[in-house]
């Protein structure tokens, strides 16, 4: 059993160097992506007069700049969240990454609910921020607010 100690201590330290390589990789790349989408949020509200900007509905206003679609969402109690998406095409993951910007900070959604385009189908504007991000959450998208 003495003969096997260091081949066990070897194995299990390779695995772990290998397992915290890998994910050191995945964290490092996707800290890249969301940084790259952050630098797209347009950095002052659209005008919704524009003819670059596509009306949605009457909340919801966005752009394609090829790679991105940049945006803003008004709530009904006057804020605007400007945001930038990438789908999961661009990515080329299983994931889109969606950065929103406004008042209150900064709001990051991942995940697949959003595929080519930031579309929320017949849903009624969002009344403040906090129903902004509980859509999200009820979109199945990971959501995080960041301050």
């Amino acid at each position: 059993m003495r003969k096997f100690a260091p081949l066990l201590v070897l194995t299990v330290s390779v695995t772990a160097i290998a397992v915290g390589a890998v994910w050191w990789r995945h964290h490092a790349a996707e800290q890249s992506m969301w940084r790259v989408v952050t630098s797209q949020v347009p950095a002052v509200p659209l005008s919704t007069s524009s003819s670059n900007t596509i009306a949605k509905t009457d909340w919801l206003f966005g752009s394609s700049t090829g790679m991105y679609e940049v945006g803003q969402v008004v709530l009904r109690d006057g804020e605007v969240w400007r945001f930038a998406f990438a789908s999961h095409h661009v990515v080329s993951g299983p994931d889109g990454y969606t950065v929103f910007r406004g008042p209150r900070g900064t709001i990051r959604a991942r995940g697949d609910a959003f595929c080519c385009e930031i579309e929320f189908g017949d849903h009624k504007q969002p009344a403040d921020t906090q129903e902004l991000i509980a859509l999200l959450r009820n979109r199945g998208d990971e959501v995080d607010m960041l301050r």
